[in-house]
C-alpha cells in the first residue's frame, strides 16, 4: 500500500525543514542579497531546486539544507588550513548531507561500541591514504547498525565528503540509494566543479537516467545509442568515474544502509563501483541484517563476491552488556541508574539498544522515572512504586519496537533461544 500524500509531505517537512518558494525568500532567510544567493547557487552549490515542467526560473529550497550548507561554508572560510576557500567554489569536500545535520531524531547514547568505532576509524585512515576500503556491519534489528555508522560519519564530515544512501523494503524508484547519493552530489557540488568532474566521465549523460535534475545544473549531451544492457553498463561506469573524480578533491565515506532491501539494479551498480574504484580514496560502509530469510539471490551473490574478491573488514554488532545498558540509562535520566532499574531494563530488552531506548521513552511517559526507581521492585502491590513496576513489566508488548512490526516479530521469534543479558544461566526458558 502506498503512503498517503499527506504523510509523505509531513515526513519531508520533518527531514528538510520549511520550504522556501522564491529567490527573495531564500535571500531573506540567509540575510543576503538575491544576487549573492544566485552566485552561491551557481558557483558554490547552494542547495536550490528547480521545478520540472513549470515556468522557467521557478525554484524552491529547504531551510534545513540551507542551514547545513551555510554552516559548512562558514567552517571552511574560518579554517586557516584549508587549501582553498569556499568563496572560490573550489573547496574539496562537499557539505554535510541533511541526514547527518542537526538532531533530527531523539539522541541515543552510543554505548559499548568503542572497539567498533576504532575499526571504522582504522579503515577510514586507510581510505584517506588513497586505498579503497570496504566495511560490512551486520547484526539483528535494533542492535544499532545505522546509529553506529551515522555517528561515525558525523565525526569525519570536516575531513571528508560523506554520501549516504538507504535501501527500503518497498522502494519507490529503482536505484533508490544511488539516486539519493547522486542527487546530493549534484546539488552540493559547485557548477564549475561538477562540469570538470563530468568532463572526465565517459557517458556522463547516462546519469540523467536516474537523476534528471543534472540537466538543470550543467549542460549535458544526449545519451548515445546502445542496447539496454549497454546503457546500463555506461551508467555504472559514469557513476564510478564520478566518484573517483570527486575522491581526488577529498576522500569519500560512502554509506549504504540496509543493503538487504536493495533492488537488483542497486546491487549490481554497487558491485561494479567496488570493482572500478579500488585505487580511489573511498571508504564504503555497508550495513545489513544478518537474519533476513528472504535474502535475494542477487544479494547473496554480492556478499559472496565481496568475500571472495575483496576480503572486507567485518563488524558484527552484538547486544549490550548490563554495564552498557546502565550507561544508556544514566545518559538518558541524567543521574546514576538504580541497580533495580538496570536489571529490569537489561532483562526486558535483552541488551538490544533500540528496545532500551523505547523502554526508557515509555517509562518517562508513564512517570516511572522520577528518581524513586530503586524501590519499584520491592514495594507491595497497590503502591505508586508498584504501579511503576507494573508499567515496566508491560512495556515490551506495548512500547518496544512499536514502530517496526518486523522488528517486534523478529524479537519474539528469537526470544526463546536468547537468554537475557545479565541473567545468563539463571533465566528459565518458557
Amino acid at each position: 500500500m502506498s503512503a498517503r500524500p499527506g504523510a509523505e509531505k509531513d515526513a519531508e517537512q520533518e527531514s528538510r525543514g520549511k520550504r522556501l518558494e522564491s529567490w527573495k525568500e531564500i535571500a531573506g532567510y540567509l540575510n543576503r542579497h538575491v544576487t549573492t544567493i544566485r552566485r552561491w547557487e551557481k558557483l558554490e552549490g547552494l542547495p536550490v531546486h528547480r521545478h520540472r515542467h513549470t515556468k522557467l526560473g521557478s525554484i524552491y529550497a529547504y531551510t534545513r539544507e540551507l542551514d547545513t550548507w551555510f554552516e559548512s561554508r562558514r567552517e571552511e572560510v574560518d579554517d586557516p588550513g584549508a587549501a582553498t576557500t569556499a568563496a572560490s567554489g573550489l573547496s574539496g569536500r562537499l557539505p554535510t548531507p541533511p541526514l547527518l545535520a542537526g538532531d533530527a531524531h531523539d539522541a541515543i547514547h552510543l554505548a559499548g561500541r568503542e572497539e567498533e568505532i576504532n575499526v571504522l576509524r582504522s579503515s577510514w585512515e586507510g581510505a584517506s591514504r588513497g586505498q579503497q576500503q570496504i566495511v560490512v556491519v551486520t547484526g539483528e534489528p535494533g542492535v544499532g547498525k545505522t546509529r553506529l555508522v551515522l555517528e561515525f560519519a558525523r565525526s569525519v564530515t570536516r575531513r571528508a565528503t560523506v554520501l549516504v544512501g538507504r535501501c527500503d523494503r518497498e522502494a519507490l524508484v529503482a536505484y533508490a540509494p544511488w539516486v539519493a547519493i547522486l542527487q546530493w552530489m549534484i546539488r552540493a557540488t559547485p557548477g564549475q566543479v561538477l562540469q570538470q568532474h563530468l568532463a572526465d566521465v565517459e557517458a556522463g549523460s547516462e546519469l540523467a537516467q536516474i537523476v534528471p535534475e543534472i540537466g538543470t545544473r550543467i549542460h549535458i549531451g544526449a545519451p548515445g545509442s546502445a542496447t539496454p544492457d549497454g546503457r546500463r553498463y555506461r551508467l555504472f561506469e559514469a557513476v564510478s568515474q564520478l566518484l573517483v573524480a570527486a575522491s581526488r578533491r577529498a576522500p569519500i565515506l560512502l554509506v549504504i544502509d540496509d543493503l538487504h532491501w536493495a533492488d537488483q539494479g542497486s546491487l549490481l551498480l554497487l558491485r561494479h563501483m567496488i570493482r572500478s574504484t579500488r585505487q580511489a580514496a573511498i571508504c564504503i560502509v555497508i550495513t545489513h541484517r544478518n537474519d533476513v530469510p528472504e535474502w535475494s539471490s542477487e544479494f547473496r551473490d554480492l556478499l559472496e563476491s565481496l568475500r571472495r574478491e575483496h576480503d572486507p573488514t567485518r563488524i558484527a554488532l552484538h547486544r549490550l552488556s548490563d554495564d552498557d545498558v546502565r550507561d544508556m540509562i544514566e545518559v538518558r535520566i541524567g543521574r546514576d541508574s538504580p541497580p533495580s532499574l538496570t536489571r529490569l531494563l537489561a532483562r526486558h530488552t535483552e541488551g538490544n539498544p533500540l528496545f532500551v531506548v523505547e523502554m526508557l521513552k515509555h517509562l518517562g511517559e508513564v512517570g516511572a522515572l522520577t528518581g524513586r526507581e530503586e524501590g519499584c521492585a520491592h514495594h507491595p502491590g497497590g503502591s505508586r512504586s508498584s504501579r511503576r513496576h507494573s508499567a515496566i513489566d508491560r512495556t515490551p508488548s506495548r512500547a518496544i519496537g512499536a514502530d517496526d512490526p518486523a522488528t517486534s516479530h523478529d524479537r519474539r521469534r528469537r526470544g526463546a533461544r536468547i537468554p537475557a543479558v545479565g541473567n545468563r544461566g539463571t533465566r528459565r526458558r518458557r
